[in-house]
């Protein structure tokens, strides 16, 4: 059996936002990479992500998925599954920061099933500040 370690495996844990964070994966059933970013109370923040499984773009409901997470209350600010087309795209997903700090980037597995499953894989995401 693997321990998990839920810091990523080659870049540094914090990011700013408008920076694009790749170089990472999802290596095993079960891993989960966290990353944390400071922003402000009412920012809006865009999110693009996208994760490669088997070498192709990945569009499966078994593929990763990318949560938000408001690290002052452990509240999730938002979930997002479906990959994006683009990592900058002012139609990407956007939430609304609820306060000045640090928020946190969670990848892992949207399901931990077998290996072969598509759960797996090199992923990047953006996260900036919308208008």
């Amino acid at each position: 059996m693997n321990r998990i370690d839920h810091a990523p495996e080659v870049l540094p844990a914090t990011f700013t936002l408008g920076d694009t964070v790749k170089g990472e994966a999802i290596d095993q059933p079960g891993d989960v990479d966290e990353y944390t970013f400071t922003g402000s109370a009412n920012q809006k923040v865009l999110i693009g992500f996208q994760y490669y499984t088997d070498g192709w773009l990945a569009s499966a409901v078994f593929g990763l998925q990318l949560e938000v997470v408001d690290l002052t209350t452990s509240a999730s600010l938002t979930t997002i599954t479906v990959p994006s087309a683009q990592l900058d795209d002012a139609g990407l997903p956007a939430i609304t920061l609820p306060r000045d700090g640090s928020s946190l980037v969670r990848m892992q597995a949207q399901t931990q099933l077998a290996y072969n499953s598509r759960n797996w894989g090199p992923y990047r995401f953006r996260l900036a500040a919308g208008p």
